[in-house]
């Protein structure tokens, strides 16, 4: 099953990118945080997209793909309204709670910093859609 990449797609898959993306994340803000020119940060950024994308693939090939497939759906369906969709997130979290998924990027394991979670997805998710915000 393959699911589309776009932003309801990340916004379901969330939870999972910000922990198994954590560490390309940091590095991504800390490019950003020290260099003004964008393009200094261009292949870091792309290791950020390859993690987020290689998050959604294993989601959308797991034996419970059809629940991350509702949320996203119901997401894209409800305007990324996130309330309208409580029963179904929480029926996928509840198939996922013993799974974990960990991307392996050039030998480092993804680590979590949950206090930046929200901001870091935040970034990645505009990034991913090809906008700086979410939404835009």
């Amino acid at each position: 099953m393959s699911q589309q990449l776009n932003y309801p797609t990340l916004l379901a898959a969330a939870s999972w990118i910000s922990k198994d993306c954590a560490e390309a994340n940091k590095s991504f803000l800390m490019c950003k945080k020290a260099h003004m020119d964008p393009a200094e940060c261009l292949s870091v950024g792309s290791v950020v997209m390859a993690c987020g994308s290689a998050t959604v693939a294993k989601l959308s090939a797991s034996p419970h793909a059809e629940s991350f497939e509702a949320y996203s759906k119901c997401l894209d369906k409800n305007g990324n309204n996130l309330t309208k969709c409580t029963k179904l997130k929480a029926a996928l979290e509840s198939t996922f709670a013993d799974v974990k998924f960990v991307v392996e990027l050039e030998g480092s394991r993804g680590l979590s910093f949950a206090n930046e979670a929200p901001f870091l997805i935040s970034m990645q998710v505009g990034a991913m859609c090809g906008s700086e915000k979410p939404g835009e």
